[in-house]
């Protein structure tokens, strides 16, 4: 039986050699908001997910996307699509955070891109 020092001893030098450690990571399911909810009740900064379509560039990093019950503009930044090609016609799922401003439309900042198959 490894006493206590012992074993600390091979956690930190798990580390300290660069041994992989295993971490957990959640599986499961993901909510998802449509968008006329998001639109009628999401509040800043409140964490969302949208599946649906990105249907038109508007800007650098703007885009307005469309789910069944509506559209919304979403900002996704280049790296968050991680080199997946993305048309109007692929369906995806967009989690981020609510972004209500005072002087502009609501929209999305996006956090993750998910291609759905």
């Amino acid at each position: 039986m490894f006493s206590k020092t012992v074993l600390a001893t091979l956690i930190a030098g798990s580390f300290a050699f660069g041994l992989p450690v295993a971490q957990a990571q959640f599986t499961g399911g993901t909510n998802i908001t449509p968008v006329e909810k998001v639109l009628s009740q999401g509040k800043d900064d409140q964490y969302v997910a949208v599946e649906g379509f990105i249907v038109q560039k508007i800007g650098h990093k703007d885009y307005i996307f469309k789910d069944k019950t509506g559209e919304i503009r979403v900002e996704i930044k280049d790296r968050v699509f991680a080199n997946q090609q993305v048309s109007p016609k692929t369906k995806v799922m967009l989690e981020g955070e609510v972004d209500k401003d005072w002087t502009g439309p609501m929209e999305i900042d996006v956090k993750r891109l998910t291609v759905v198959k």
